[in-house]
């Protein structure tokens, strides 16, 4: 992997060979910073064709936005959300206690 992470770099094998992996440590990073910014958008162009895709399927609709734009108006919690959370988490309990698992605490 190391081999892979120098190069682009012009760094010889030799001094790759004689180098500590502290020295080759800043190298390495960028190298996996670099394969994960390219999987991300590996990913993110297959959610596009999969939103093309299935638009030509029956009721399917082609995005209207960037996946990742920034909603304007995110809206409060109300308190039907904070209800609807609450009730979630008493059927949890409830789930978690005919299984015999612990008892949960809510603070």
């Amino acid at each position: 992997m190391l081999m892979l992470a120098t190069k682009g770099y012009g760094l010889s094998v030799d001094y790759i060979d004689w180098s500590s992996p502290a020295e080759m440590d800043p190298y390495l990073k960028a190298y996996k910073l670099k394969r994960n910014e390219k999987d991300v958008l590996q990913w993110q162009l297959g959610q596009y064709v999969a939103a093309a895709i299935s638009c030509v399927l029956p009721k399917g609709k082609y995005l209207k936005k960037p996946m990742f734009q920034i909603e304007e108006n995110i809206g409060e919690i109300t308190e039907r959300d904070i209800e609807k959370a609450i009730l979630t988490e008493q059927r949890y309990m409830a789930m978690s206690a005919n299984k015999g698992l612990p008892e949960t605490i809510i603070a």
